[in-house]
């Protein structure tokens, strides 16, 4: 009760106060994050007694049909995992995120209409429509803004807590501040018994999300196929063909082959793009300048790489206790660092998104032919319509050398994450029940449709991008300080985005930058890490 109590007198000084208060997203998540953190390992103790918090070995769960039978797209069938059941007309609560017109998450949870000739509207509306048949559930979705500096969507989700959870039951939220609330205990475990219908090892679920996300048997958000946002906000690499060839001396298949050989790495994209940019203009103006790489100067510009470079900023013992890299590691980070540093800061790259530029978005600038390699999210592919037809191409992030086992791809944290909300009286057999349909039938056919008749249909159109696109999607990856950032102090940003950040911009002096980030934030941070371990360790 004094957890309720405190949260709610918090929501209310947020929500009720001046009349002419100006939310500030930041404040609220800090105050948010600082209650749960000091009164972390006490609320602990008001879970459920009696309970581990854990549920069967999903490996076991039944769902799975006959692995010889396939669908239309070649994929497993998956169609028994929730049997008829009725649920009296019961309103199912989902809260999400406000879509927009241009914003790929319009398509994530419902459409209002089927569009004219949109096939993926089509399959999301019969998508909702069958698992409201399947369970006689009502789906009901409510919109709020939840971006940064006018999130409106985590006091509303505090609000409904210190209610008792009444009037939300799955919550879809920007990932940054989502998991925020679940050190809050707003979420429920979602690996818990209660749960009957998830069957969290089957391929519609996210593995490379769960592998990261799940710590003490505990698992308080999810990924899934109907997370359409992660797909959207996966780091890729857009480069033009033309200007490769005439630029780089290469064709677009020699670099095809180089990434399927496992050789597309940090060094070779360097090496491609030293001494190519090219300045059109005699007066000195670089409006008509060419570059060989664009990107932005904050999120994209570095999150991407440490990723694909598949360097954690975190490690975990035997125990599953969790706290920042070592030595050994902390130098070859710092290695990547200088690297990036030096090549951002050459002649060859234009930054977008730092005072003054030409351009608002790096794909603006790849658009009108402006640089031979841009980094983005994948759903910039909407932005790419106005480009001739087979003059881009698609590469995943490269690797930090040759002998890495994978390419792997990072997600950009503006992605939305999926919460079951939690409360006494909340039925979740049912509200599983509704998930595992969402992930299941989006896997089915709302994926499969936006993969392979949009982007692969429509967009890429040489196979050599195709066989990319396929690697890209399944080689995504988080490290564990993604999946709780405010808990931990926002070790990412910390330690990495910020200090390259400042070195572009700086005196490119990075290697002190971040080995020193990581020595005065060390103990701090393996205290936060300390803290949710405890927690995680404890909670229901």
């Amino acid at each position: 009760m004094k957890r309720l109590i405190l949260l709610h007198i918090v929501c209310c000084c947020f929500l009720v106060g001046k009349a002419d208060y100006e939310m500030n997203t930041d404040s609220l998540i800090q105050v948010f994050q600082n209650l749960s953190l000091v009164t972390i390992l006490p609320l602990a103790a008001c879970g459920k007694k009696g309970d581990d918090g854990t549920k069967t070995d999903p490996a076991s769960d039944p769902g799975t049909t006959d692995p010889n039978e396939t669908d239309e797209w070649g994929q497993n069938r998956y169609d028994d995992v929730v049997p008829k059941l009725d649920y009296g007309a019961t309103t199912v609560n989902i809260l999400m995120r406000e879509k927009g017109a241009e914003d790929p998450r319009r398509y994530e949870w419902y459409v209002d209409k089927i569009e004219s000739g949109d096939e993926l509207s089509e399959k999301i509306w019969f998508r909702n429509q069958e698992i409201e048949e399947q369970l006689n559930v009502k789906l009901k979705f409510t919109q709020r803004v939840g971006d940064p500096g006018n999130d409106m969507l985590t006091p509303m989700i505090v609000n409904a807590f210190t209610g008792g959870g009444d009037g939300v039951d799955i919550i879809s939220h920007y990932h940054y501040y989502a998991t925020s609330l679940a050190t809050m205990e707003c979420y429920k475990n979602v690996m818990h018994p209660d749960l009957t219908y998830l069957h969290l090892n089957n391929p519609y679920w996210n593995q490379n999300f769960i592998r990261y996300a799940t710590s003490q048997d505990r698992l308080f958000v999810l990924q899934g196929d109907m997370n359409l946002s992660t797909f959207m906000t996966t780091f890729v690499m857009f480069f033009q063909k033309d200007l490769l060839r005439s630029m780089c001396a290469t064709e677009a298949a020699d670099l095809y082959e180089t990434v399927l050989d496992g050789k597309w790495t940090i060094d070779k994209l360097i090496e491609m793009c030293t001494d190519v940019a090219v300045l059109d203009s005699e007066d000195g103006d670089s409006a008509g300048d060419i570059y060989a790489f664009t990107s932005h100067y904050n999120v994209h510009a570095y999150d991407g790489f440490l990723a694909a470079f598949n360097m954690d900023l975190t490690q975990t013992d035997e125990e599953g206790k969790h706290s920042l890299v070592g030595s050994t590691a902390q130098r070859k980070i710092q290695q990547a660092a200088d690297k990036l540093v030096n090549f951002y800061r050459s002649d060859d790259v234009y930054l977008v998104g730092r005072g003054v530029t030409e351009y608002t978005t790096p794909v603006a600038a790849f658009r009108q032919n402006r640089s031979i390699f841009c980094v983005a999210g994948l759903g910039d592919y909407t932005h790419l319509s106005e480009m001739k037809i087979d003059s881009w191409g698609l590469l995943p992030m490269p690797k930090y050398e040759a002998r890495q086992d994978s390419y792997y791809a990072g997600v950009q944290d503006s992605h939305n994450t999926v919460a079951v909300m939690y409360g006494s009286d909340k039925n979740y057999e049912m509200i599983s029940a509704v998930l595992e349909l969402f992930a299941s039938k989006s896997y089915a056919s709302v994926r499969p449709v936006l993969f392979n008749r949009v982007i692969k249909g429509q967009k890429l159109q040489d196979p050599q991008s195709l066989k990319v696109f396929d690697l890209i999607m399944n080689s995504t990856r988080w490290d564990f300080a993604d999946i709780y950032p405010t808990a931990v102090q926002n070790v990412r940003n910390t330690l990495w985005r910020d200090a390259l950040r400042g070195a572009v911009y700086g005196d490119g002096k990075v290697s002190a930058a971040v080995l020193g980030a990581f020595v005065i934030n060390k103990d701090p941070m393996n205290k936060a890490f300390e803290k949710l371990d405890d927690w995680l360790y404890t909670h229901y």
